[in-house]
């Protein structure tokens, strides 16, 4: 959705793949992890003029949660507890 966008605005489009960018990736982290799909919007001097990440904030208000309450991943129903989680988001 997001490159037929940028095609429709006429806006250039770059792709940096994560596993060959990795200290790029790094500038843009998501509550300290590599999350994907990811967009930075740069301008022609490349100033970060804005960001756009996979999750809307209600989901990730509710995986902030899940992570305050379940911090061993480890568990041995953590898992399960996830997979919960997951399915509420779904409903």
């Amino acid at each position: 959705l997001l490159f037929r966008v940028m095609e429709q605005s006429g806006i250039s489009t770059e792709v940096l793949l994560m596993e060959k960018h990795l200290e790029t990736m790094d500038l843009f982290l998501t509550d300290g992890g590599r999350n994907q799909p990811i967009a930075v919007f740069l301008n022609a001097s490349g100033d970060v003029l804005g960001r756009w990440g996979a999750r809307p904030a209600y989901i990730q208000a509710v995986m902030d949660r899940f992570k305050k309450n379940n911090p061993n991943k480890q568990a041995a129903d953590y898992k399960e507890k996830l997979n919960q989680t997951y399915r509420k988001i779904g409903d």
